[in-house]
C-alpha cells in the first residue's frame, strides 16, 4: 500500500462506508498520487513532496461538511463522548445554580440588613462569599467544559460535540426555565407575603424536578 493511500486510508476511516464516500475516497487518492508523483519527477524529495500534497487535501472536518457526513466514533471518542454528555448535564446545572446564587445574594442583602438587622460587616461578608461562589461555579464548569471539547476536536470529534449540545438543548432550557420560576417564586414569597423562612422551599423543590425531567429524559434516550 502506497503512502498516500495509506494516509488517505487512516482519514476516511471514521467516516461511514457508504458508495458515496468509497467513491470520493478513490477520486481523492487517485488525485492524490497523481500529485504526488508529479512533484517527484519535478525533483521534489519525497518527504517534501508528501507533506505538500497532504496540506493541500485539508482536513476531515472540512471534507464532513462538504459531504453533509458525521464520522462514528471509535472506542476512546465514543467513551469521552458518553463522559461529555454526563458533564454538560452536571454543567447546565451549575450555571443555572450560580446565576440563581448571585440572585439570591443581591436580595439577601437588603433581607439581612433590613428584616434581621445584622451587621453591614457581616452582611457585606456573606454577600462577597456567595458571588465568590458563583463566580467559582462559572469559572470552573466554563474551564472543564472547553477542556473537554478542545480534547474532542482534538480527535476529529467536532461534528459528535455539536450533536452532543443539541440533544441537551431541550432538557437544559426546561431546567433553567424550573429554576428561574423558582427563584421568582421565592423573591414573589418573601417582599409580598413575608415568607422568607418558608420561602427556600422551592429550590429543593425545583431540584427534585429538574432531577425528575433528567430520568425521564434518560429512559427516553435508551428506548
Amino acid at each position: 500500500m502506497s503512502k498516500i493511500r495509506q494516509y488517505v486510508e487512516n482519514m476516511f476511516y471514521a467516516l461511514p462506508k457508504t458508495t458515496e464516500v468509497l467513491a470520493v475516497k478513490e477520486q481523492l487518492i487517485e488525485g492524490m498520487e497523481e500529485k504526488y508523483g508529479a512533484l517527484i519527477e519535478e525533483g521534489i524529495q519525497e518527504a517534501e513532496a508528501f507533506n505538500q500534497v497532504v496540506s493541500e487535501f485539508g482536513s476531515i472536518e472540512e471534507l464532513c461538511n462538504e459531504l453533509n457526513l458525521t464520522p462514528v466514533p471509535n472506542a476512546f471518542q465514543h467513551d469521552l463522548l458518553n463522559e461529555y454528555e454526563l458533564f454538560r448535564k452536571k454543567f447546565s446545572k451549575a450555571i443555572a445554580a450560580g446565576v440563581m446564587l448571585i440572585l439570591f445574594a443581591l436580595a439577601s442583602v437588603s433581607i439581612m440588613e433590613d428584616i434581621f438587622l445584622w451587621p453591614e460587616a457581616i452582611v457585606t461578608l456573606i454577600f462577597l462569599m456567595m458571588i465568590g461562589i458563583s463566580v467559582g461555579l462559572f469559572v470552573y464548569f466554563g474551564t472543564k467544559n472547553s477542556h473537554y471539547e478542545e480534547r474532542l476536536e482534538s480527535l476529529g470529534a467536532k461534528r459528535h460535540v455539536k450533536v452532543v449540545r443539541e440533544k441537551n438543548e431541550v432538557v437544559e432550557a426546561i431546567n433553567h426555565v424550573i429554576m428561574l420560576i423558582a427563584t421568582m417564586l421565592f423573591f414573589v414569597g418573601g417582599f409580598l407575603f413575608h415568607m422568607w423562612s418558608i420561602a427556600w422551599v422551592v429550590f429543593p423543590l425545583a431540584g427534585v424536578l429538574c432531577g425528575i425531567i433528567n430520568g425521564i429524559d434518560k429512559i427516553r434516550k435508551t428506548k
